[in-house]
């Protein structure tokens, strides 16, 4: 099945790009691009997944995951957990499984059809020979259901009541606690997790019209920047040495030092009002998840203006 998704990647590669071009000349908000690549691409990629959408398979994804990054401005390095998270959106794969399980209870509510005669004959096999083929599609079936705690279902005579509603949650929670799981095990993700508590897509994305400032607030929520915690990942600095150069307090350059504590930013801070006494974790934490549409916009500025005076004064010490 490899090659089908392949194929059909490169097919919806081309929808892709017709779309990025439309962005170019037309200015539109998150949620219309989102619905764009719905309609024009995914029905591309997910051709035929009734059949073929079983099968665990990394590349599905790969195109959306490109088209969030690039909504949302961030490094193709940022992580995929991070990026859905932040949109909402759950991944093609869990999309992929919903329809294929739906298609089997098509089947199975017909058991006077061919397929459904070959599905039994292959489960024969499957449960008396005990088969071992992993690419046998009742076998994919039977492990995914399994997989939900819904095994039991395999065997009902038809489906009287619809469980494709349970079916789509148990995926969408399994997910979610993947991605819970994932991001906790990444470091780079520690901050972000402290605030990003829940699966959804962020306000931001939608209060804050200004594309420049939007881009920032995503730029920085989901470490896709230059300040030294994130460069010192590439020359392999321990957290310790990943020091700011702009200022004499000796730390780490995080986003919190950044935020809240580097004296550089004292006067911005003031102008957009995202000071705060005595500055804490928990304050960090209780800023970056403020749902409050002002205060979102002012940081988003604040950020703007922090990142392009950290620059010029970065430049200006290097020519010094």
């Amino acid at each position: 099945m490899s090659n089908t998704v392949k194929i059909l990647n490169e097919q919806a590669l081309r929808a892709y790009h017709h779309l990025v071009s439309i962005f170019g000349r037309v200015k539109l908000d998150v949620k219309t691009k989102l619905a764009l690549f719905d309609a024009l691409v995914t029905p591309i990629i997910l051709y035929g997944s009734e059949v073929w959408g079983i099968y665990d398979n990394p590349d599905i994804d790969k195109l959306h995951y490109k088209f969030c990054k690039n909504i949302l401005c961030v490094k193709q390095s940022t992580s995929n957990y991070a990026v859905l998270s932040e949109l909402g959106r759950f991944p093609l794969a869990v999309l992929c499984k919903l329809r294929a399980l739906r298609y089997w209870m098509k089947v199975a509510n017909n058991q006077n059809s061919l397929l459904y005669q070959v599905f039994m004959e292959q489960m024969n096999v499957l449960t008396n020979f005990n088969c071992t083929k992993n690419n046998l599609w009742c076998h994919a079936l039977k492990s995914t259901l399994d997989n939900l705690g819904l095994g039991y279902t395999l065997y009902l005579s038809d489906f009287t009541c619809d469980i494709s509603h349970m079916v789509n949650q148990r995926l969408k929670d399994q997910f979610v606690q993947e991605w819970s799981d994932t991001l906790a095990s990444q470091s780079k993700m520690e901050m972000y997790l402290k605030f990003k508590k829940s699966f959804e897509y962020e306000k931001y994305l939608d209060c804050i019209s200004n594309e420049k400032l939007r881009i920032q607030m995503s730029q920085f929520r989901l470490s896709s920047h230059y300040l030294e915690i994130e460069v010192g990942r590439y020359s392999r600095l321990s957290r310790e040495e990943r020091k700011c150069k702009l200022c004499n307090q000796n730390v780490c350059e995080s986003e919190y030092h950044f935020l809240l504590c580097c004296p550089l930013y004292n006067d911005l801070r003031v102008k957009y009002n995202v000071r705060t006494p005595w500055p804490s974790i928990s304050k960090y934490i209780l800023m970056m998840s403020s749902k409050n549409v002002l205060k979102l916009k002012s940081i988003a500025k604040y950020l703007v203006e922090a990142f392009k005076l950290r620059c010029d004064t970065l430049n200006h010490l290097a020519v010094v």
